[in-house]
């Protein structure tokens, strides 16, 4: 699984790079065949003036789905991340489940028309 990270705002650290690498893996893994790439997106909306400012965005490309964008926003970058991770594998998760539910009914009725 492909994750690309871009910040706004702040340089990328190393330390950061592999927090959301390892994030992104602990929980979505179960879904990297879904995916055909992940963008994460780190900003700092306010700068130097603090507050809850610091902004994870992940983009996730699910095979055979529109993208879809999770965003949370702390006032710890590392908490917002973690949230935005956990909320993404979340989303992944219903997803999948709800696009096999679909092909699985979509099957039983072609099972149901060529058996009659």
């Amino acid at each position: 699984m492909n994750v690309r990270i871009q910040t706004q705002g702040f340089s990328l650290t190393p330390a950061i790079g592999a927090w959301v690498h390892e994030q992104m893996r602990n929980t979505i893994r179960r879904y990297s065949d879904e995916l055909i790439g992940v963008d994460v997106y780190l900003r700092d909306l306010n700068g130097p003036k603090g507050g809850h400012d610091k902004q994870a965005i992940v983009r996730l490309h699910v095979r055979h789905n529109a993208p879809i964008a999770v965003t949370s926003t702390y006032d710890d970058l590392y908490k917002a991340i973690d949230d935005a991770a956990r909320r993404a594998g979340r989303t992944v998760r219903k997803t999948v489940k709800r696009r096999q539910q679909i092909e699985r009914r979509g099957l039983h009725h072609l099972a149901l028309a060529v058996g009659e």
